[in-house]
C-alpha cells in the first residue's frame, strides 16, 4: 500500500491530534474528580454522596437579590448554618436570622421581614438523621435546614435577603430562594406533571394519602400547581454574590 504527501500529512496531524486529545483527557480527569468529590470524603468508607445542592452565601456587606421570572403573591426560602467544628460538637442547636426585603416592579419596597430560624445537629435530634451537610473545603458542617413561606398582598418583582445576628458557632448562613410555577390552566399544569419521570411522580404525590396511579388528574394538576422553582441571584457569580455546592452524605451503619 503507498501512501501520498497529502495523506501522510493527514495521518501526522490526526496523530497529533490524538496525542493532545489524550493529554488534555488526563489532565482535566482529576480537576473534574475535585470539582465533584468533597475532598474524598464519599470514598472514606464512612460517608457516600447523596446529592448536591447550589445554595447561595449571605454577605453582611450587601444583601443577596433575587428577581422573579414574574411578579409573584407569595416566595418561600430555604436556609441552613454552617457551624464551626468546635461547636458542632458541643452544641446541638443554633438560632440564626436573616432580613427579607420585598420589592415591586417599580423597586419600591413593600415589608421588610426579620426572620428567625434554627437550625440542629442531625445525629442529635430525638430521632437522629443518617446523613451529614458539608461544604468542600469549609472547616465545619451544615446543621439542619428550614423554612420560610412569606405572602404579600402586593405582588412581589424582588428581594433581598441579608444576615442578622446569629449564635456563637455559627459562620454563615447559605439561602435558597423559589418561586411557584406559572401556569395559565389546568392543563398546562397536568402536562407538565405527565412530562416527569415515573419516578419523580411517585415522589411528588408521596404527602398524598393514595400512591401516584390511585389519584385523579385534578389531584396531580394541583400538585404540579403548587411546586415552588428555585431562582438564582442577580449579577456575577463571585462578584455580586457568592455560590457554593452543599454536599449531603448519608452515613453508612457500618463504623
Amino acid at each position: 500500500m503507498t501512501l501520498s504527501l497529502s495523506g501522510l500529512v493527514r495521518i501526522l496531524v490526526i496523530g497529533a491530534l490524538l496525542a493532545v486529545l489524550a493529554v488534555a483527557g488526563w489532565l482535566y480527569v482529576p480537576t473534574l474528580a475535585r470539582l465533584v468529590s468533597p475532598e474524598g470524603r464519599e470514598t472514606s468508607g464512612q460517608a457516600r454522596i447523596e446529592s448536591r445542592s447550589l445554595v447561595y452565601r449571605l454577605n453582611p456587606a450587601a444583601p443577596v437579590r433575587f428577581v422573579f421570572s414574574q411578579p409573584v403573591p407569595s416566595v418561600r426560602i430555604l436556609s441552613a448554618p454552617l457551624i464551626e467544628l468546635s461547636s458542632w460538637e458541643r452544641e446541638a442547636r443554633w438560632t440564626y436570622g436573616y432580613r427579607v426585603t420585598l420589592r415591586d416592579g417599580s423597586g419600591s419596597v413593600l415589608a421588610s421581614h426579620e426572620v428567625y430560624s434554627s437550625g440542629s445537629h442531625p445525629q442529635k435530634l430525638e430521632q437522629p438523621l443518617p446523613w451529614t451537610r458539608f461544604f468542600r473545603g469549609a472547616d465545619g458542617f451544615v446543621a439542619t435546614q428550614d423554612q420560610a413561606i412569606i405572602d404579600s398582598g402586593t405582588e412581589i418583582a424582588s428581594l433581598e435577603i441579608a444576615p442578622l445576628p446569629s449564635d456563637q458557632g455559627v459562620t454563615a448562613i447559605d439561602v435558597r430562594a423559589y418561586e411557584q410555577r406559572p401556569f395559565l390552566s389546568r392543563g398546562d399544569a397536568l402536562a407538565a406533571f405527565r412530562r416527569r419521570s415515573g419516578d419523580e411522580q411517585r415522589d411528588l404525590a408521596r404527602a398524598n394519602a393514595f400512591p401516584e396511579e390511585f389519584i385523579g388528574d385534578d389531584e396531580r394538576a394541583n400538585i404540579a400547581i403548587n411546586l415552588w422553582r428555585p431562582i438564582g441571584p442577580v449579577g456575577i457569580a463571585g462578584e455580586d454574590y457568592e455560590v457554593g455546592v452543599m454536599y449531603q452524605s448519608a452515613l453508612d451503619e457500618a463504623p
